[in-house]
């Protein structure tokens, strides 16, 4: 990737960790003892679509589909060509940029932002704004921001998308500002994929003055630490360096397992009877830490693995590859043809076309292999599981390139 976004400059009170330690101060001096760690693949895909994003409105269009089987002039020449499906997500973003955009306006791309007003003089607060449009005519100032993840993002109250306000903010205040729109694109939500909310001056320096006091606290000794949903991106807890969480977890657990046998009927004790939607409510919000610690527990034990040291009662085990329909044969229609032409009158279709898989168990097997031309699989895979599940441990060994099973029973397969 460019300099633009894979090589740019975070700091570490900036607006994409804003969620993070507005909540929980002592987790910026936590996890800045811990080293940087690699890039996720659900992170170098948002990264990949915001550098054609950029690159598509720097030409001055707004569609991404003419580019699909092209490299993006901007990354190295050996990035992966623009998918269709990749090419869908970003005309989504680039759509309601469109949507706004009018001749006359003002546009920002990929904006460093100075946010240095309400962090005491320091850079430790800036970031850098996907897209700002200013409308001269109407004193309007547009701030957008792209989500290609599938974990949902809210946008009112969003302390990310203010801080990129408050700076974008700084830039045409001068200008005069009269109306203020922060936006969110975000293509795979499953509810609202373009997000606004609109505030006014008055109450976004409201916001700036809080983040001032935030700040503040990040300067004095003994704050406490805040757990919940926000811990999923901390290094610390990914880490396994958080002792909050683990207690938070452990105790919140034991407290509801402890309930739950309280439940249980027996003769000296009465059934307690379904919680009410109010202590439903209650033992879900409790929970979301645990959920959250959970799953980073599960990841750095993995990671762990990787690294040679494979956690007591766990063991490797191979994962079969994914079959899919081979991608080409010219899309849905055409391997629904195909697979009809070889097996006459076979039914391929429900809402979309079936699955290998799914076709394979309604057919069987001896059938299905049949379609055999037309169906691929990935490279298996390794899972980390308890030592006593069924499956055979795959030994492994160091290779330049990380780990490779070094003996890979036929019986996995």
């Amino acid at each position: 990737m460019t300099e633009v976004h894979a090589d740019r400059a975070h700091f570490p009170l900036g607006p994409s960790a804003s969620s993070r330690w507005r909540k929980c101060v002592p987790s910026i001096a936590l996890s800045a003892e811990l080293p940087d760690e690699p890039s996720s693949p659900a992170a170098l895909a948002g990264t990949y679509r915001h550098e054609w994003s950029e690159y598509i409105l720097r030409e001055g269009e707004f569609g991404a589909l003419p580019y699909v089987g092209t490299v993006c002039p901007t990354m190295p020449s050996d990035a992966a060509p623009l998918s269709k499906d990749a090419a869908d997500e970003i005309d989504c973003a680039l759509s309601l940029v469109e949507k706004i955009h009018a001749h006359g306006d003002e546009m920002m791309l990929e904006t460093r932002l100075d946010l240095s007003r309400y962090f005491n003089g320091t850079d430790a607060g800036d970031g850098t704004a996907d897209v700002i449009i200013y409308k001269p005519s109407t004193k309007h100032l547009h701030v957008i921001d792209f989500k290609f993840g599938f974990i949902e993002v809210d946008v009112e109250g969003n302390t990310q998308a203010i801080q990129y306000a408050l700076g974008a903010l700084a830039i045409y205040r001068t200008r005069g500002v009269e109306k203020i729109t922060i936006w969110i694109a975000q293509p795979r939500s499953k509810s609202e994929r373009h997000k606004k909310w609109s505030i006014n001056v008055s109450d976004l320096f409201d916001e700036g003055e809080a983040l001032k006091e935030d700040y503040a606290r990040t300067l004095l000794a003994g704050q406490p630490f805040v757990v919940g949903k926000h811990c999923t991106f901390c290094k610390a807890n990914r880490a396994g360096r958080c002792a909050a969480i683990r207690k938070h977890s452990e105790r919140e657990a034991a407290a509801g397992f402890e309930a739950l046998g309280d439940g249980l009927p027996r003769a000296t004790q009465e059934y307690i009877g379904i919680p009410s939607p109010t202590e439903i409510g209650d033992m879900l919000e409790k929970a979301e830490p645990i959920r959250v610690y959970l799953k980073a527990l599960d990841a750095l034990a993995e990671s762990e693995a990787r690294a040679g040291r494979v956690p007591v009662g766990r063991k490797w085990v191979a994962t079969p590859g994914k079959r899919t329909w081979i991608a080409d044969a010219g899309g849905d229609i055409a391997i629904a043809k195909a697979a009809q032409k070889i097996i006459p009158g076979l039914e391929v279709w429900e809402e979309k076309l079936k699955t290998p898989p799914a076709l394979e168990k309604e057919i069987g097997k001896a059938e299905f292999a049949k379609l055999a031309d037309l169906v691929t699989k990935s490279a298996g895979g390794y899972s980390l599981v308890p030592e006593t599940d069924k499956r055979p441990a795959v030994e492994y060994s160091k290779s330049s390139d990380g780990f490779e099973a070094a003996s890979t029973p036929e019986t996995i397969w």
